[in-house]
C-alpha cells in the first residue's frame, strides 16, 4: 500500500522538461555552498541543497532528503551530488547532507 502510494505521489509530482546528461550530473562545477546546521570537532555537519532553477522564494514543493549509508562509521554526502542533481534538473528540490560519524578506534 505505500509502495502504491509513494509511486502515485512521484507520477502525480511537477516535472520539468530539462533533461540532464551523465556528463552534467557527474560534473562536480556548480556544486551549491553547504549550509552547516551543526560541529562537533574536528566535522562540521552540512547539509548541500540543489534547488531547481524555477524555484521561486517562498513556493512549496515536495522536496528530497538524500542521507549517505556507513552505519555512522563512514560515507560522505557527495555520493549523492549526481542524483540531487538529477531530481533537482526535473523540479524536486534535493538536499543531501552529511551526518557526525562515530570515532573510529585505532590499535
Amino acid at each position: 500500500m505505500k509502495k502504491q502510494l509513494l509511486l502515485a505521489v512521484l507520477l502525480l509530482l511537477p516535472v520539468s522538461a530539462h533533461a540532464v546528461t551523465m556528463t552534467e550530473l557527474l560534473d562536480t562545477n556548480g556544486i551549491p555552498a553547504p549550509v552547516v546546521y551543526g560541529t562537533n570537532e574536528p566535522m562540521i555537519q552540512i547539509i548541500v541543497p540543489f534547488l531547481p532553477k524555477d524555484l521561486k522564494p517562498g513556493e512549496k514543493r515536495p522536496s528530497l532528503v538524500l542521507i549517505h549509508g556507513g552505519g555512522w562509521k563512514g560515507g560522505d554526502p557527495t555520493i549523492f551530488f549526481p542524483t540531487a542533481k538529477y531530481f533537482a534538473a526535473r523540479g524536486i528540490p534535493s538536499f543531501s547532507i552529511g551526518y557526525r560519524l562515530a570515532k573510529q578506534e585505532t590499535n
